[in-house]
C-alpha cells in the first residue's frame, strides 16, 4: 500500500462468521491487471485490516468512482464481471463457487519523483549537505541521483529544524589513540533514562542489564562482521557500576579484553561514545520535530538515526562506517529498516507496527492532526529552583556523598511529598507559597501534545496507585509501598478501627519518588503515604501549624565559628521525621489504597503525625524540642532552630533544619555522645563529618582554619542538564567598550583595569 495513513476513527468490518475487526489504516494500492487495457489500476482509500484473510473489492465503490460494471454468463457454472471506463477494459473477474475473483498484481514501487537536495537531507536524518556531497563524490553509496554539486550549492540553505534542534558545541580535543581495525577499540556508554516507552524497540529497564546487553552486542558484532573475538582488544567506558561489576569483568577477562575506564568527572576520556550519544539524540529531536511524530516514537527515531549514521560519512574517513566494518557499500535507496525483511516499519494508532514494502512517502507532510515540535529554551531545572527558592511544601533533599559514611541513599528527611514542612518557616525568610518545583503533568497527556524529547530525562513518577502498578517499574513501586507500610506499623502511627459517626476520615494518597544519588542516577524507589491535608478544617482537624526552622544566615555563622574555634562538625539525618510527632487532635484517615483491611466504615485512627497533615511540621518540632530540652539543650532567642548546651569542653551547638541536624563541639566525644542519644530516640543515620548540607558542599581545611560552602554538585548537574558537560572552556576577550562600575553605580578608572 502507498500513502498509508493511520485510521484515527474507529471503523469496524464484520465478517461472515459474525466476528469484527478494526480498520487500522487507509492507503492507496496500485495494481497491474492481466488483460487490462490500462497500464495500472489505482485504488484509493483502501482499508487495511490485518485480520482479513483475503482482499475484498467493492463493486458499489467502483460504481461510485465512475466505473461501468457488466456481467456476462459464460456457462451455468461460470460468470464474468467486467469493469470498464470510457469503453476500456479496466479489470475482469470470474465467479468461483458463487464468489467473483479477480487476478491482479501489486505494481512495482515507483521511484520517488522528489530527488532534490533538501529531500535527501531529510531522508538522511538531517545530515549536513557537505557530508551528502561526500557520499556522492566519494562513491560511498549507490542509488543517489542528486549530484555532489547540487548538494554543495544547497549547503548555504538554512534548515529551520537543524537550527532549532542542533546547538553548536565547543569541540573536544582529538583523541591520542586510534584503532586500526574493527573491534580493536570499542567505546560504550549508557544514555538515559528516557521517559516514554516506544514502539518496536525495548530499552533496558535497569542499568543492571548493561553487562548482559554488552555481551550480547559484542557477540552480535563478531558474528555479523566476521571479525574474530581476539580483534576486540579494549573496551572503554565510564566508571559507572553498570560497567564496574563482577559479571562484566569476568566476561571481559575470559575473552582477553582490556577494560579501560575514565577518571571521575572526565567524560571527555570516553568522548567517542559521549559524542555519538549526543549526535544520535540531536538527530532524534530533529526528526521528531520535523515529522511531528509524538514522543513515544523516540526509540524508532533513535534506531533510524543510528541506521543513517552508519551509512553517512565519518570524520577523517573516505568510507562510511558500514563499509569500513562490513567491507561493502550501502545502497542509498530506501529498502527498509526492518532487520529481517526488506520492508518499512509503519506504526498504526493501535500501537501495532507492521512491515510494508509498497509504501509511498509523502516527505513534505507530517501526520495529520499533529503539529511539528518547536524546540524551546529549557525551563529552569527543578534542582535550581529547589536550591534558590526554599519551599514550604517540600523538605530539602539532603544526601551524603558516596565517600562519606552512612547510607547515602537513605530516604529519611530528604523525601519530597505534599505537606512536608507545611507551616514551617523557610530559612532566612517567612514561608511563602510558590509553584511546586516538581509539578508534573499527567502521564499520557503532556508527551502526546508536545513532541519534543529530552536527550536524558528522568523516569516518570506515577501520580496514582493504578499508574504505579501499570508502569514498567511496577515491582519497584510495590516494594517501596510495602516498605512504607512496614515503617508506619513499626512506628505505631495508627490503629485500625471503625470511624466514629459524624467523623470524616481524611483521604490519603501515595506519592512516588525515584531517589537519585549524588551523580543523578536512580538509586532507589520511594513511596510515601500522604494525607490530603487540604481537606482539613481549622478548629476541627487542626489548630496551630507554625514550626520554625533554622536560617541560612545562622548556618553560615555557625560554620564560621566552627572554623575559627576548630570545632568538630557532624551531621545526623532523622528518618521519616514527621511520623515522630504526637498528635493532639483526634484525626482519622482512610485506609491506604492496596492495603485495606476489614469492611466499609473501617479507618485508621492516627496517634502520630503523617506527612500531608497541616499540623505535622509543628508536631515534629514540638516532639524534637521536648527531647532536646531533656538532653540539656536550649533554643536560641535569635533563631529557634539553633540550640546550645554548655559542657566541660566548652559550648556545643545543634542546628536543626526540619530533619537534618548539625552538631558542633570542641570535643569529638561530646559530639558522639549527643549523636548516640539522639539516634536512640529517633530512627536516623549518622552521616559523620558534615560534607553536604542543604544542597551545599562543605569542604574544610583545618590547617588553614577555613570552611568553604560550594555547590559543585548542583553546578555539575546544571551543566549536564544543558548538554555542556563535554565542552571545554574558552577564553573570550572582554569588550573594550565596557565601562565597569562599583556596586553604588560609581564608574571605575579604566586605566586600572587595562
Amino acid at each position: 500500500m502507498r500513502n498509508l495513513r493511520p485510521m484515527r476513527e474507529d471503523i469496524f468490518i464484520t465478517f461472515g462468521n459474525g466476528s469484527m475487526a478494526r480498520v487500522e489504516a487507509v492507503g492507496d494500492v496500485v495494481l497491474e491487471v492481466p488483460g487490462s487495457d490500462i497500464a495500472t489500476l489505482t485504488l484509493s482509500d483502501v482499508y487495511h485490516v490485518p485480520e482479513a484473510k483475503m482482499n475484498l473489492f467493492s463493486i458499489d465503490r467502483a460504481v461510485e468512482k465512475g466505473l461501468d460494471v457488466r456481467f456476462s454468463r459464460v456457462s451455468a457454472a461460470e460468470r464474468h464481471c467486467y469493469l470498464e471506463k470510457d469503453g476500456q477494459l479496466v479489470a475482469k473477474a470470474t465467479s468461483q463457487a458463487g464468489v467473483f475473483g479477480m487476478t491482479a498484481y501489486v505494481a512495482e514501487t515507483a521511484a520517488s519523483a522528489v530527488e532534490d537536495p533538501e529531500t535527501w537531507h531529510r531522508r538522511f536524518g538531517h545530515l549536513g549537505y557537505d557530508n551528502l556531497a561526500k557520499l556522492v563524490a566519494g562513491n560511498m553509496v549507490t542509488g543517489m541521483t542528486t549530484s555532489a554539486a547540487d548538494f554543495k550549492s544547497a549547503s548555504e540553505q538554512a534548515c529551520g529544524t537543524c537550527i532549532t534542534s542542533k546547538q553548536h558545541k565547543v569541540p573536544r580535543p582529538s583523541s591520542e589513540s586510534d584503532s586500526q581495525k574493527p573491534l580493536e577499540l570499542v567505546h560504550t556508554d549508557v544514555c538515559g533514562p528516557l521517559q516514554v516507552p516506544s514502539l518496536g524497540v525495548k530499552p533496558i529497564r535497569r542499568k543492571s542489564e548493561v553487562p548482559a546487553v554488552t555481551k550480547e552486542v559484542i557477540n552480535f558484532l563478531e558474528k555479523q562482521s566476521g571479525h574474530v573475538m581476539h580483534d576486540l582488544l579494549v573496551l572503554r567506558s565510564d566508571i559507572g557500576t553498570e560497567y564496574i561489576n563482577k559479571e562484566l569483568q569476568e566476561y571481559l577477562a575470559s575473552k582477553g579484553v582490556m577494560h579501560q575506564t575514565t577518571t571521575r568527572y572526565t567524560p571527555e576520556q570516553n568522548g567517542a561514545a559521549e559524542r555519538l550519544n549526543r549526535t544520535l539524540m540531536r538527530r532524534v529531536r530533529a526528526m521528531l520535530g520535523d515529522s511531528g511524530l509524538s514522543k513515544e516514537m523516540w526509540a524508532e527515531a533513535a534506531c533510524t538515526a543510528c541506521y543513517i549514521r552508519n551509512r553517512s560519512p565519518a570524520s577523517g574517513r573516505d568510507r562510511t562506517p558500514w563499509e569500513l566494518f562490513f567491507g561493502k557499500k550501502p545502497d542509498g535507496h530506501f529498502v527498509g529498516y526492518s532487520a529481517h525483511t526488506k520492508g518499512y516499519r509503519i506504526a498504526l494508532p493501535s500501537g501495532k507496527v507492521i512491515i510494508a514494502s509498497d509504501v509511498t512517502f509523502v516527505e513534505t507532510k507530517g501526520p495529520s492532526g499533529s503539529t511539528p515540535a518547536k524546540p524551546k529554551e529549557p525551563a529552569m531545572p527543578d534542582i535550581l529552583r529547589d536550591a534558590l527558592v526554599p519551599s514550604e511544601q517540600e523538605e530539602p533533599d539532603n544526601r551524603q556523598d558516596s565517600s562519606g559514611s552512612g547510607d547515602s541513599g537513605d530516604d529519611g528527611d530528604g523525601d519530597e511529598g505534599p505537606g512536608d514542612g507545611q507551616g514551617a518557616q523557610g530559612p532566612g525568610a517567612p514561608a511563602q507559597a510558590r509553584n511546586p518545583a516538581r509539578a508534573r503533568a499527567k502521564p499520557g497527556d503532556w508527551w502526546r501534545s508536545q513532541p519534543e524529547i529530552a536527550a536524558a530525562a528522568v523516569i516518570e513518577e506515577p501520580l496514582t496507585y493504578e499508574e504505579a502498578l501499570s508502569s514498567e517499574q511496577a515491582d519497584e513501586w510495590r516494594q517501596a509501598m510495602d516498605e512504607e507500610i512496614r515503617s508506619l506499623h513499626a512506628n505505631q502511627t495508627w490503629t485500625t478501627e471503625p470511624v466514629p459517626k459524624g467523623v470524616r476520615a481524611l483521604p490519603v494518597k501515595w506519592v512516588y519518588k525515584a531517589k537519585k544519588d549524588a551523580n543523578g542516577n536512580i538509586e532507589r524507589f520511594k513511596a510515601r503515604l500522604v494525607a490530603k491535608g487540604f481537606r482539613q478544617k481549622e478548629g476541627v482537624d487542626f489548630n496551630e501549624v507554625f514550626a520554625p526552622v533554622s536560617k541560612y544566615a545562622t548556618l553560615r555563622a555557625l560554620l564560621a565559628v566552627a572554623a575559627v574555634e576548630d570545632l568538630e562538625v557532624h551531621q545526623v539525618d532523622i528518618k521519616t521525621a514527621f511520623l515522630n510527632g504526637i498528635l493532639e487532635e483526634e484525626v482519622y484517615i482512610e485506609q491506604p489504597t492496596g492495603y485495606q483491611e476489614g469492611g466499609p466504615g473501617i479507618g485508621c485512627h492516627l496517634h502520630k503525625a503523617l506527612y500531608g497533615l497541616k499540623q505535622a511540621p509543628r508536631a515534629w518540632h514540638t516532639r524534637l524540642n521536648e527531647e532536646l530540652t531533656e538532653m540539656g539543650f536550649k533554643p536560641s532567642t535569635a533563631d529557634p532552630g539553633l540550640y546550645f548546651k554548655d559542657v566541660p569542653s566548652g559550648r556545643m551547638y545543634l542546628l536543626v533544619y526540619v530533619d537534618d541536624v548539625l552538631i558542633a563541639a570542641r570535643s569529638k566525644a561530646d559530639v558522639e555522645e549527643v549523636k548516640g542519644e539522639l539516634l536512640s530516640k529517633f530512627e536516623g543515620t549518622d552521616l559523620g563529618e558534615a560534607t553536604f548540607f542543604l544542597a551545599m558542599d562543605i569542604s574544610r581545611d583545618r590547617a588553614a582554619g577555613t570552611i568553604k560552602l560550594t555547590q559543585k554538585r548542583l553546578t555539575a548537574q546544571l551543566v549536564k542538564s544543558y548538554g555542556l558537560d563535554d565542552c571545554k572552556s574558552k577564553t573570550v576577550p572582554l569588550s573594550t567598550s565596557l565601562q565597569l562600575t562599583k556596586a553604588d553605580g560609581e564608574y571605575l578608572d579604566k586605566e586600572t583595569y587595562t
